[in-house]
Protein backbone atom coordinates (compact mmCIF):
# COMPACT_ATOMS: atom_id res chain seq x y z
CA UNK A 1 0.00 0.00 0.00
CA UNK A 2 1.60 3.45 -1.04
CA UNK A 3 1.66 6.28 1.56
CA UNK A 4 -1.02 8.51 -0.53
CA UNK A 5 -3.58 5.44 0.57
CA UNK A 6 -2.28 5.52 4.09
CA UNK A 7 -3.94 8.20 6.76
CA UNK A 8 -3.66 8.85 10.47
CA UNK A 9 -6.75 10.24 12.57
CA UNK A 10 -5.19 12.26 15.17
CA UNK A 11 -8.19 12.79 17.49
CA UNK A 12 -8.16 16.01 20.04
CA UNK A 13 -10.35 16.66 23.11
CA UNK A 14 -10.22 18.41 26.35
CA UNK A 15 -9.62 15.59 29.54
CA UNK A 16 -12.33 13.40 29.50
CA UNK A 17 -13.63 14.60 26.04
CA UNK A 18 -14.08 10.76 25.23
CA UNK A 19 -10.88 10.52 23.23
CA UNK A 20 -10.15 7.19 24.33
CA UNK A 21 -13.58 5.26 23.77
CA UNK A 22 -13.69 7.09 19.90
CA UNK A 23 -10.08 6.07 19.18
CA UNK A 24 -11.28 2.28 20.47
CA UNK A 25 -14.23 2.64 18.34
CA UNK A 26 -12.82 4.08 15.06
CA UNK A 27 -10.07 1.33 15.35
CA UNK A 28 -12.48 -1.43 15.32
CA UNK A 29 -12.59 -3.36 12.33
CA UNK A 30 -10.35 -4.41 9.28
CA UNK A 31 -8.03 -1.86 8.02
CA UNK A 32 -7.99 0.59 11.26
CA UNK A 33 -5.89 0.29 14.50
CA UNK A 34 -6.49 2.49 17.73
CA UNK A 35 -2.86 3.55 18.71
CA UNK A 36 -3.86 5.22 21.67
CA UNK A 37 -2.09 8.26 23.03
CA UNK A 38 1.33 7.84 21.99
CA UNK A 39 2.76 11.05 22.63
CA UNK A 40 3.40 9.78 25.84
CA UNK A 41 5.57 6.59 24.59
CA UNK A 42 8.05 9.49 23.53
CA UNK A 43 7.00 12.29 26.15
CA UNK A 44 6.70 10.69 29.22
CA UNK A 45 4.87 12.78 31.79
CA UNK A 46 3.69 9.89 34.09
CA UNK A 47 5.31 6.60 35.91
CA UNK A 48 3.74 4.81 33.66
CA UNK A 49 4.30 6.31 30.17
CA UNK A 50 7.64 4.50 30.93
CA UNK A 51 6.82 0.68 30.86
CA UNK A 52 4.53 0.81 28.47
CA UNK A 53 1.66 -2.31 29.07
CA UNK A 54 -0.10 -3.13 25.63
CA UNK A 55 -3.68 -2.97 25.82
CA UNK A 56 -4.21 -6.38 24.02
CA UNK A 57 -3.55 -7.87 27.51
CA UNK A 58 -1.32 -10.34 26.82
CA UNK A 59 2.18 -9.24 29.52
CA UNK A 60 4.75 -10.80 26.24
CA UNK A 61 3.15 -8.32 23.25
CA UNK A 62 6.33 -6.09 22.69
CA UNK A 63 5.06 -3.92 20.23
CA UNK A 64 5.03 -0.58 21.85
CA UNK A 65 8.60 -1.36 23.49
CA UNK A 66 9.80 -1.59 19.61
CA UNK A 67 7.76 1.18 18.26
CA UNK A 68 9.65 3.30 21.45
CA UNK A 69 12.82 2.15 19.55
CA UNK A 70 12.14 3.63 16.13
CA UNK A 71 11.80 7.08 17.67
CA UNK A 72 9.04 9.79 16.96
CA UNK A 73 9.53 9.71 13.14
CA UNK A 74 10.11 6.07 12.92
CA UNK A 75 7.48 4.79 14.88
CA UNK A 76 4.77 4.95 12.24
CA UNK A 77 7.09 3.61 8.99
CA UNK A 78 7.33 0.14 11.30
CA UNK A 79 3.51 0.24 12.67
CA UNK A 80 2.54 0.01 8.74
CA UNK A 81 5.55 -2.19 7.81
CA UNK A 82 4.23 -4.93 10.35
CA UNK A 83 0.89 -4.43 9.74
CA UNK A 84 0.95 -3.89 5.47
CA UNK A 85 -2.78 -4.27 5.71
CA UNK A 86 -3.63 -1.31 7.99
CA UNK A 87 -4.66 1.68 6.13
CA UNK A 88 -5.69 3.55 8.95
CA UNK A 89 -3.89 4.64 12.34
CA UNK A 90 -5.96 6.32 14.90
CA UNK A 91 -3.78 8.61 17.65
CA UNK A 92 -5.59 10.27 20.76
CA UNK A 93 -2.78 12.10 21.79
CA UNK A 94 -4.18 15.46 21.93
CA UNK A 95 -1.25 17.19 22.18
CA UNK A 96 -1.31 20.22 19.72
CA UNK A 97 2.34 20.24 18.91
CA UNK A 98 2.54 16.44 18.66
CA UNK A 99 -0.48 16.69 16.37
CA UNK A 100 1.69 19.52 14.77
CA UNK A 101 4.75 17.84 13.99
CA UNK A 102 3.01 14.14 13.16
CA UNK A 103 1.13 15.97 10.46
CA UNK A 104 3.71 17.63 8.71
CA UNK A 105 5.68 14.38 8.64
CA UNK A 106 2.81 12.54 7.08
CA UNK A 107 2.39 15.15 4.52
CA UNK A 108 6.07 15.21 3.64
CA UNK A 109 6.14 11.31 3.21
CA UNK A 110 2.60 11.94 1.15
CA UNK A 111 -0.01 10.34 3.64
CA UNK A 112 -3.04 11.88 4.56
CA UNK A 113 -3.57 13.62 8.41
CA UNK A 114 -6.83 14.16 9.12
CA UNK A 115 -7.23 16.21 12.35
CA UNK A 116 -10.76 15.71 14.93
CA UNK A 117 -11.60 16.74 17.69
CA UNK A 118 -14.44 15.57 20.32
CA UNK A 119 -15.47 18.54 22.27
CA UNK A 120 -17.94 18.57 25.38
CA UNK A 121 -20.24 21.39 26.31
CA UNK A 122 -18.41 23.25 29.14
CA UNK A 123 -21.27 21.98 32.27
CA UNK A 124 -20.48 18.58 30.88
CA UNK A 125 -16.37 19.05 31.21
CA UNK A 126 -17.28 20.95 33.97
CA UNK A 127 -18.97 17.86 35.65
CA UNK A 128 -16.20 16.00 34.67
CA UNK A 129 -14.04 17.69 36.02
CA UNK A 130 -15.83 18.05 39.09
CA UNK A 131 -16.10 13.96 39.80
CA UNK A 132 -12.21 14.40 40.23
CA UNK A 133 -11.65 17.19 42.48
CA UNK A 134 -10.16 19.06 39.51
CA UNK A 135 -10.42 23.02 39.12
CA UNK A 136 -9.75 25.54 36.61
CA UNK A 137 -12.33 23.67 33.84
CA UNK A 138 -13.43 26.68 32.36
CA UNK A 139 -9.79 28.17 31.78
CA UNK A 140 -8.59 24.66 30.28
CA UNK A 141 -11.67 24.33 28.01
CA UNK A 142 -11.48 27.22 26.82
CA UNK A 143 -7.65 27.81 26.12
CA UNK A 144 -6.90 24.15 24.35
CA UNK A 145 -9.78 24.46 21.89
CA UNK A 146 -8.85 27.76 20.94
CA UNK A 147 -5.44 26.66 20.62
CA UNK A 148 -6.54 23.65 18.70
CA UNK A 149 -8.60 25.37 16.65
CA UNK A 150 -5.96 28.35 15.72
CA UNK A 151 -3.55 25.35 14.12
CA UNK A 152 -6.82 22.78 12.54
CA UNK A 153 -9.22 25.48 11.62
CA UNK A 154 -11.09 22.91 9.33
CA UNK A 155 -11.08 20.39 12.20
CA UNK A 156 -14.16 17.29 12.18
CA UNK A 157 -15.75 18.22 15.27
CA UNK A 158 -17.58 15.29 16.65
CA UNK A 159 -19.62 16.13 19.51
CA UNK A 160 -19.69 13.88 22.32
CA UNK A 161 -23.22 13.96 23.84
CA UNK A 162 -24.01 12.87 20.63
CA UNK A 163 -21.61 9.97 20.41
CA UNK A 164 -23.12 9.06 23.98
CA UNK A 165 -26.79 9.14 23.08
CA UNK A 166 -26.63 7.40 19.26
CA UNK A 167 -23.22 5.94 18.96
CA UNK A 168 -24.15 3.57 16.17
CA UNK A 169 -25.74 6.68 14.06
CA UNK A 170 -22.98 9.42 14.70
CA UNK A 171 -20.09 6.82 14.09
CA UNK A 172 -21.73 5.92 10.98
CA UNK A 173 -21.37 9.54 9.86
CA UNK A 174 -18.37 9.99 11.02
CA UNK A 175 -16.88 6.76 9.47
CA UNK A 176 -18.42 7.95 5.88
CA UNK A 177 -16.85 11.76 6.64
CA UNK A 178 -13.23 9.77 7.31
CA UNK A 179 -13.49 7.44 4.40
CA UNK A 180 -13.32 4.79 6.97
CA UNK A 181 -15.10 1.05 6.73
CA UNK A 182 -18.38 1.00 8.97
CA UNK A 183 -20.04 -2.02 9.84
CA UNK A 184 -22.93 -2.81 12.38
CA UNK A 185 -21.41 -2.97 15.95
CA UNK A 186 -18.16 -1.04 14.90
CA UNK A 187 -18.70 0.69 18.73
CA UNK A 188 -18.48 -2.42 20.52
CA UNK A 189 -14.97 -2.39 20.32
CA UNK A 190 -14.22 -4.79 23.10
CA UNK A 191 -14.88 -7.88 20.18
CA UNK A 192 -11.62 -7.73 19.36
CA UNK A 193 -8.22 -7.66 20.96
CA UNK A 194 -7.23 -3.77 20.85
CA UNK A 195 -2.94 -2.82 21.13
CA UNK A 196 -4.54 0.71 22.36
CA UNK A 197 -1.48 2.68 24.36
CA UNK A 198 -2.51 4.55 27.70
CA UNK A 199 -5.49 6.13 27.46
CA UNK A 200 -8.60 6.68 30.12
CA UNK A 201 -9.54 3.73 32.16
CA UNK A 202 -13.44 4.71 32.19
CA UNK A 203 -13.07 3.76 28.16
CA UNK A 204 -9.87 1.15 28.55
CA UNK A 205 -11.93 -1.41 31.09
CA UNK A 206 -14.46 -2.75 28.90
CA UNK A 207 -11.46 -4.26 26.87
CA UNK A 208 -11.67 -7.15 29.14
CA UNK A 209 -13.71 -9.75 29.53
CA UNK A 210 -15.73 -9.31 33.36
CA UNK A 211 -14.28 -11.46 36.40
CA UNK A 212 -10.25 -11.34 34.86
CA UNK A 213 -6.74 -9.93 36.35
CA UNK A 214 -6.53 -7.36 33.71
CA UNK A 215 -10.18 -6.06 34.14
CA UNK A 216 -10.14 -6.28 37.95
CA UNK A 217 -6.78 -4.09 37.96
CA UNK A 218 -8.24 -1.47 35.17
CA UNK A 219 -11.78 -1.11 37.25
CA UNK A 220 -9.84 -0.52 40.60
CA UNK A 221 -7.84 2.25 38.45
CA UNK A 222 -11.09 4.04 37.15
CA UNK A 223 -12.76 3.90 40.36
CA UNK A 224 -9.68 5.06 42.53
CA UNK A 225 -9.74 8.27 39.96
CA UNK A 226 -13.42 9.24 40.10
CA UNK A 227 -15.30 10.12 43.44
CA UNK A 228 -18.43 8.44 42.41
CA UNK A 229 -18.56 5.31 39.77
CA UNK A 230 -19.78 7.23 36.97
CA UNK A 231 -18.35 6.58 33.92
CA UNK A 232 -17.74 9.06 30.79
CA UNK A 233 -19.57 7.44 27.75
CA UNK A 234 -22.77 4.63 27.70
CA UNK A 235 -22.22 2.18 24.99
CA UNK A 236 -19.79 0.18 26.83
CA UNK A 237 -19.93 -3.47 27.95
CA UNK A 238 -22.53 -3.54 30.70
CA UNK A 239 -22.16 -0.38 31.28
CA UNK A 240 -25.63 1.89 32.33
CA UNK A 241 -25.53 4.97 31.12
CA UNK A 242 -25.08 8.31 33.12
CA UNK A 243 -27.03 11.01 33.99
CA UNK A 244 -27.09 14.37 32.13
CA UNK A 245 -24.63 16.97 33.89
CA UNK A 246 -26.09 19.25 36.33
CA UNK A 247 -26.22 22.56 36.16
CA UNK A 248 -23.69 24.38 37.68
CA UNK A 249 -24.37 27.80 39.62
CA UNK A 250 -20.44 28.47 38.70
CA UNK A 251 -21.05 28.54 34.87
CA UNK A 252 -22.07 31.98 35.28
CA UNK A 253 -18.97 33.31 36.73
CA UNK A 254 -16.88 31.45 34.24
CA UNK A 255 -18.43 32.89 31.49
CA UNK A 256 -17.44 36.59 32.39
CA UNK A 257 -14.25 35.47 33.73
CA UNK A 258 -13.32 33.56 30.61
CA UNK A 259 -14.38 35.88 27.43
CA UNK A 260 -14.02 33.80 24.69
CA UNK A 261 -15.72 30.38 26.20
CA UNK A 262 -19.68 31.27 25.63
CA UNK A 263 -18.71 32.32 22.18
CA UNK A 264 -17.16 29.03 21.50
CA UNK A 265 -19.53 26.71 22.95
CA UNK A 266 -21.98 28.72 20.55
CA UNK A 267 -19.89 27.75 17.64
CA UNK A 268 -19.83 24.10 18.75
CA UNK A 269 -23.79 24.01 18.79
CA UNK A 270 -23.71 25.23 15.31
CA UNK A 271 -21.63 22.63 13.99
CA UNK A 272 -24.23 19.99 15.88
CA UNK A 273 -22.98 16.09 16.40
CA UNK A 274 -21.06 16.32 13.56
CA UNK A 275 -19.19 18.98 11.69
CA UNK A 276 -17.35 21.93 11.47
CA UNK A 277 -17.05 25.23 13.03
CA UNK A 278 -18.44 28.32 11.00
CA UNK A 279 -15.29 29.24 8.96
CA UNK A 280 -15.59 33.03 9.42
CA UNK A 281 -16.93 33.54 13.02
CA UNK A 282 -14.32 31.10 13.95
CA UNK A 283 -11.74 33.14 12.66
CA UNK A 284 -12.53 36.30 13.34
CA UNK A 285 -12.98 34.63 17.25
CA UNK A 286 -9.27 33.33 16.64
CA UNK A 287 -8.22 36.69 15.84
CA UNK A 288 -9.79 38.71 18.33
CA UNK A 289 -8.29 36.33 21.11
CA UNK A 290 -4.93 35.67 19.95
CA UNK A 291 -3.48 39.03 21.28
CA UNK A 292 -4.77 38.59 24.91
CA UNK A 293 -2.97 35.41 25.39
CA UNK A 294 0.59 37.16 25.81
CA UNK A 295 -1.48 39.86 28.25
CA UNK A 296 -2.86 37.27 30.45
CA UNK A 297 0.32 35.20 30.57
CA UNK A 298 2.15 38.41 31.52
CA UNK A 299 -0.43 39.10 34.14
CA UNK A 300 -0.04 35.33 35.61
CA UNK A 301 3.29 36.28 35.87
CA UNK A 302 3.23 39.72 37.79
CA UNK A 303 0.67 38.37 40.19
CA UNK A 304 3.19 35.37 40.90
CA UNK A 305 5.86 37.53 41.41
CA UNK A 306 3.50 39.84 43.91
CA UNK A 307 2.81 37.02 46.02
CA UNK A 308 6.46 36.04 46.24
CA UNK A 309 7.30 39.44 47.32
CA UNK A 310 4.27 39.86 49.75
CA UNK A 311 5.39 36.30 51.36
Amino acid sequence: MSPSERRVVFIGGSSYSGSTALNLMLGHGPGCFAAGEVVALFRPTRPHHREPRCGCGDAGCRLWLELRACGEQGWLRELWRRMPELRTAIDSSKSVDWILQQSRALAAAGAAPRPLLIWKTPEAFAHSMRKRARTGWARDWTRYHLAFLAHFPDALCVSHAALASDPAGVLERLCAALELPYFAGKERYWEEPQHLLFGNTSARRHLYASGTPLAAAVEAQARAELRSAEYELAPHRGNAAGGAAPSLPEIAAACEAEAWLPELARLFEQAGALGTLPARELEALLRSARPTWPARFLRRLGGAAGRRRSA
